[in-house]
């Protein structure tokens, strides 16, 4: 049975006034069957906020909330099988975003970012978005 314990967001340097400072993935808990890293991503006030992977030897899934393009978020789901990011817009919260959905451009830039995984093709990729950012 894996040991549960709290992430040591010191050790990371992050704290109420630095959110999300550039760090590594770290193990978040590891077992014969999945190998579980996380890292911080930027929301803003929310402190603190993570992004997760999971790796089985059946593939890999990189979970991320909302939160918009990180390094970190990049670092952690690159070359990951499927990478599943939380994006909502409330319009009547953004009545300036003049029908644009930013939050979907964010999580498309972050793909992105992170790349195809290895041996993957541009036909094994689709746009779930339509396009629309």
């Amino acid at each position: 049975m894996p040991v549960v314990h709290e992430i040591a967001l010191a050790e990371l340097g992050a704290d109420f006034t630095n959110t999300c400072p550039p760090c590594a993935p770290f193990t978040v808990m590891s077992d014969e069957r999945v190998h579980v890293t996380a890292t911080l991503v930027p929301h803003g006030p929310a402190f603190p906020s993570f992004a997760y992977r999971f790796d089985t030897e059946y593939g890999s899934v990189t979970f991320s909330g909302d939160t918009t393009v990180s390094d970190n978020l990049v670092e952690l789901a690159r070359g990951s099988d499927v990478l599943i990011h939380e994006a909502v817009t409330l319009r009547r919260q953004r009545p300036d975003t003049g029908g644009t959905r930013p939050h979907a451009a964010i999580a498309r830039r972050s793909a992105a970012a992170a790349g195809p995984h290895p041996g993957s093709s541009d036909a094994d990729r689709s746009d779930p978005g339509g396009g629309r950012t």
